[in-house]
This record gives structure tokens, C-alpha cells and sequence, in this order.
């Protein structure tokens, strides 16, 4: 189900893509932390990017290697540290809902941003009509997901970071016309 939702995940990693080279007008290099099957990272080359990605699914790796081309690094960005630099940007794109220490995420990655860098963070909003009208169904309750932030405690766990919110806007998901 992944990979067959690929082509809706491609429109939106070149959105956020767009949206995150609008807000440094110069960027060279972009890491994407969850980088999932390596979209953001083999997009990245197409808007001048150098990018890299961490990964902590070997199944997830292994298929960017096989249906994108592009290598990324087996594990979590902790792990990895040590052998990436810093970058201009820095995607935690659908990932910090899966991680029982989301502050020490953006900690971590915010260690990796180069002077004047930006990160992009993308996590469901837990206080949004969606999520508030559906209850319990609503779509992002799943077993993966083990926490969630409203738009109040995302500014609140910036700010514990050392972060700020430049521009706030909801996601959404673009999908590929046929």
C-alpha cells in the first residue's frame, strides 16, 4: 500500500519541497529524516539540492535503492548522526507521530541545520475538524502512530527546541491527475 500510494506522496514531497526552498532562497543541500522510500531525496537533485535521508526501515531502504535510485542511510537519525553533516534543510516529513521522544527528534535534527537553516516538520493535527468531528476514526489514529500535537503544543515543543515557526500551513495531500 506504500509504494502504490507513491505517485500522491511524489506531488506532495515536491510541494513541501517548493514550500521549503520559497523559505530559503538559497539552499543547497536537504536531508530528510524518515525518508520513507527516498521521494523527497530523489526529488531533491531537480531544484538544484544535494540530499540525503536516514531511514530506520530496512524494507524502506532497500526499495529506495531498487524503485527510486537513490541510497539512504539504514537507521534512525541518532544512529546516524555521526556520519552527516548539516544541511540547508531538514524534512521531518510524517515522522515524529511515530517516535516516543518527538522533542529530542527535533532536537537532533535541528543540531543538523546549517546556519540561517530550516526545517520543515509535517505531523497530523490532532486539533484539526477532522480530527475532532471523526473521534476515534479519525485516519490517523493507528498503531504507528504514538503521539500527536495540535498546533498549540507544536509551537510549545519548537520553543522548548529552540525554534520558531516561520510560516504554519496545513499539508493536505495533492494527488496526481491520470
Amino acid at each position: 500500500e506504500y509504494l502504490a500510494s507513491s505517485p500522491a506522496r511524489r506531488v506532495r514531497v515536491r510541494r513541501l519541497l517548493d514550500v521549503a526552498i520559497w523559505h530559503h532562497p538559497e539552499p543547497r543541500t536537504v536531508l530528510d529524516v524518515g525518508a520513507g522510500i527516498g521521494l523527497a531525496v530523489s526529488e531533491a537533485p531537480a531544484r538544484g539540492l544535494r540530499a540525503e535521508g536516514v531511514e530506520p526501515s530496512i524494507w524502506c531502504v532497500e526499495t529506495a535503492a531498487r524503485v527510486n535510485g537513490v541510497k539512504l542511510l539504514c537507521g534512525t537519525l541518532e544512529d546516524c548522526s555521526a556520519r552527516l553533516g548539516t544541511y540547508d534543510l531538514v524534512l521531518l516529513v510524517d515522522v515524529i507521530e511515530h517516535t516516543e521522544a518527538p522533542l529530542r527528534l527535533m532536537e537532533k535534527a535541528a543540531e543538523k541545520l546549517a546556519i540561517n537553516g530550516r526545517m520543515v516538520i509535517v505531523t497530523p493535527d490532532i486539533g484539526s475538524l477532522a480530527a475532532r468531528l471523526m473521534g476515534r476514526r479519525w485516519w490517523h489514529h493507528r498503531v504507528a502512530h504514538v503521539c500527536y500535537f495540535n498546533r498549540a503544543s507544536m509551537r510549545r515543543a519548537l520553543r522548548i527546541c529552540g525554534l520558531e515557526v516561520l510560516r504554519d500551513i496545513p499539508s493536505g495531500w495533492r494527488l496526481p491527475v491520470p
